[in-house]
């Protein structure tokens, strides 16, 4: 679903740019060599693991799954995720979109492994996708991106879910 008519596009009528509380997925998409694809969005120039809010009704796995469809046209099955931690540092989620609308996320990390490449899918969200080394990361990222990708890179070496 693209975001008119989505949930969140329903609070912004009533509730116009001030910041609202989400819950989101962030779908980190890593090769063998754990290097991550990313996509520069288009609404901004901003590199961004792909992601969304969940819509009412949606649990976590149909929310990553319908995510990534949606942003790289890559479908998915619950199998192929795996869950790494959740990211919920008010400093760090808070995120202003280029029209002024604000948020703070609670954002769920999930993260699966893809030999092909990506693309864009049905809503064109990026302007471009890269495979990038975790070390060395493209610029400008999303505010939320750098400490959600320590996470996961936290998560990666110990295998343990990440909570912040």
């Amino acid at each position: 679903m693209g975001f008119v008519g989505s949930y969140v596009w329903k609070l912004r009528q009533v509730l116009g740019s001030q910041r609202i509380l989400i819950a989101g997925v962030n779908a980190m998409i890593l090769n063998a060599e754990d290097k991550i694809w990313l996509g520069k969005r288009s609404n901004g120039g901003e590199w961004c693991y792909m992601g969304g809010s969940l819509e009412i009704g949606q649990s976590l796995m149909d929310a990553v799954m319908a995510e990534t469809y949606e942003e790289t046209g890559l479908q998915t099955t619950p199998d192929d995720w795996t869950y790494a931690g959740v990211h919920s540092h008010p400093q760090e989620t808070l995120y202003t979109y280029p029209g002024g609308d604000e948020v703070q996320a609670v954002n769920h990390l999930f993260f699966m492994r893809y030999e092909g490449t990506l693309q864009n899918g049905e809503d064109e969200e990026h302007s471009e996708f890269g495979l990038f080394d975790l070390e060395n990361l493209p610029s400008p990222m999303k505010s939320d991106a750098v400490p959600a990708i320590k996470l996961l890179k936290a998560f990666l070496k110990t295998g343990k879910v990440q909570v912040r």
